[in-house]
């Protein structure tokens, strides 16, 4: 008599939601994602984006942003020209995870806390009530 696959194995999970029980693992009505929208990108999406990348030297561009030697688009002006300046500490940041991230790898994710855990409570300001409100708060001021 032949075993029975490991494949037609399920076991069951409670959804941290709801509480309702779902199957888990290999059975008929998991199909593994959505067809086209997970697991690997297309070869060819690949390739393209390595070309681009290389083409128009985008670490190389990042690599400068990140220690403030090439300037970085800031919007448009009144006659629709392209303002550029230096970029921000942000841009620099953001600039900087992302070489590094491809010259390292991208750090790991999991946090291990032992001792005694701190908490915090932050409280934050209001929230602007008009689009007009939140620009004058969050509008970088440009000198």
């Amino acid at each position: 008599m032949a075993a029975e696959k490991t494949g037609k194995k399920t076991g069951t999970v409670r959804s941290p939601i709801n509480g309702a029980e779902m199957p888990s693992g290999a059975h008929a009505g998991n199909s593994g994602g959505k067809k086209g929208r997970s697991g690997r990108r297309p070869s060819e999406v690949t390739k393209l984006a390595q070309q681009l990348a290389e083409k128009h030297d985008l670490l190389g561009r990042l690599a400068r942003i990140a220690v403030g030697e090439e300037q970085v688009p800031y919007g448009m002006n009144e006659d629709g020209e392209l303002v550029c300046g230096a970029p921000r500490a942000a841009d620099q940041i953001a600039a900087a995870r992302v070489v590094l991230s491809y010259a390292y790898g991208r750090p790991p994710e999991h946090l291990v806390v032992s001792g005694e855990v701190t908490r915090y409570v932050v409280t934050a300001p209001k929230f602007p009530s008009s689009v007009a409100e939140w620009r004058k708060l969050f509008t970088p001021s440009r000198s």
